[in-house]
């Protein structure tokens, strides 16, 4: 499985357990789980920034916490 994000992917939050707490993910509503890749980090290919489509909000997430849903077209 591709995990290496590219600015412009939609990427949807996996489900969580609900025995984590005190994550930013966590959080997230179910109709917020979409997160738009507006940033990569060239040091290192775990982590990008993104942004919740729900709220606009910019968090740093790691692609651990998500599965591809769209290609960007960039």
């Amino acid at each position: 499985m591709n995990t290496d994000f590219k600015v412009g992917d939609l990427v949807r939050r996996k489900p969580v357990s609900k025995k984590l707490t005190n994550r930013p993910y966590t959080a997230l509503q179910e109709s917020n789980d979409l997160v738009l890749v507006v940033n990569s980090l060239p040091a290192s290919k775990r982590f990008f920034y993104g942004n919740v489509c729900g709220t606009g909000d910019t968090h740093l997430w790691s692609v651990d916490q998500f599965y591809l849903v769209s290609k960007g077209c960039l």
